[in-house]
């Protein structure tokens, strides 16, 4: 499977982006400047083309002819597809008479775990990110900190779940390190909460994932970025039925594991499962985990009573051995060529095989 950069833009130092970064090793790489004939995937970073749109579009019309050509437009980190992001992306490649089936969308968000979908005029495709990201990291923890409150909970943004579940640590009172939000766009003055902007290291936003803070809990309540359900409010009409089983991991999913630090997950219904497909353990072994299949309305309730029962759990021999194991999991998909192949190669044979060309 060849994988082909746009070579010609003005900034192509810059072309690689999350996907090339994390996987290099594993991708057979080609300028799509010579190409000649075969089956090939042609890559668009999504920052190229919002940076050189002119650009990038003169060269995917140049190349449109070939008709054994794929387009991926590279959004690996995104949550979401959705009108106002991709579309006018899309609806390009159409013009110029690319169909439907050699129009796809890489992104973080798993719908039936690794195949390709079928969405509205293209077709998505999952990377998970940053499984990769944190797979290749080499300082992934601070040794040297002692947890000192029983839990953590984190947070960047004023999203409807994180509010309640930040509502609902006060309510019960727990010992817990908490922020809402880091950018300020919820007013608040309890307490409890830590306001890690004064102790900001001034690297902008990517220091909040390295904050010490973080390890200042036993457990970490984690709440992930969406939470979707069917009228989930990026939805679009005609797809809503999608939206339930959409399954969004970011890195403090996998920070929590690349770091060892024992957590329970708000999420989407289903994202534990979603880990353990991926081959890490969770800890379903030591607590109950049906949380992470209960309805929305109590789902928070239930993940904040397993966060309890797993503090009674704290480094006892059977967690221990779930985050050594997970530990030492997740750096070597860095160099799992059989994971990649399912993961991203075979989905992508599967698609191509099923094209009429």
């Amino acid at each position: 499977m060849v994988f082909y950069y746009l070579d010609k833009l003005e900034k192509e130092h810059n072309w690689w982006g999350m996907f090339v970064r994390d996987c290099k090793q594993f991708l057979q790489l080609k300028p799509l400047s010579k190409y000649v004939d075969g089956f090939g995937i042609v890559m668009i970073e999504k920052s190229d083309w919002e940076n050189e749109e002119n650009k990038v579009y003169s060269l995917i019309e140049q190349c449109s002819k070939h008709k054994k050509l794929l387009f991926m437009l590279c959004d690996s980190s995104e949550g979401y597809p959705t009108t106002y992001l991709y579309y006018p992306f899309f609806e390009y490649l159409e013009k110029c008479g690319i169909d439907k089936k050699r129009r796809i969308l890489m992104y973080n968000n798993s719908i039936h775990t690794n195949k390709i979908h079928e969405f509205e005029n293209f077709y998505t495709f999952y990377y998970p990110s940053f499984l990769y990201e944190f797979s290749s990291k080499k300082e992934n923890n601070f040794n040297e900190i002692l947890p000192s409150y029983d839990f953590s909970c984190f947070n960047r943004k004023s999203k409807t779940h994180k509010l309640e579940t930040v509502q609902k640590i006060i309510q019960r009172n727990l010992n817990c390190a908490t922020t809402f939000d880091y950018f300020n766009d919820t007013e608040f003055n309890h307490p409890s909460f830590l306001d890690i902007q004064k102790d900001h290291d001034g690297n902008g936003e990517s220091s909040y994932l390295k904050s010490k803070h973080y390890f200042l809990g036993k457990i970490n309540i984690c709440t992930e970025s969406e939470y979707y359900s069917t009228f989930h409010e990026k939805s679009t009409a005609d797809c809503d039925w999608q939206w339930d089983d959409m399954i969004h991991l970011t890195e403090k999913v996998f920070r929590n594991i690349s770091w060892g630090i024992p957590y329970v997950l708000i999420s989407s219904k289903g994202s534990l499962n979603e880990i353990r497909r991926l081959g890490f353990k969770t800890f379903d072994s030591i607590i109950d985990e049906s949380y992470d299949n209960a309805d929305d309305s109590n789902r928070i309730d239930l993940a904040l009573d397993a966060a309890n029962e797993l503090l009674k759990k704290h480094n006892s021999e059977e967690m221990n051995e779930i985050l050594k194991y997970n530990k030492k999991l997740i750096v070597e998909y860095n160099n799992n060529l059989q994971f990649f192949n399912e993961q991203i190669i075979y989905p992508l044979k599967n698609h191509i095989n099923n094209l009429v060309i």
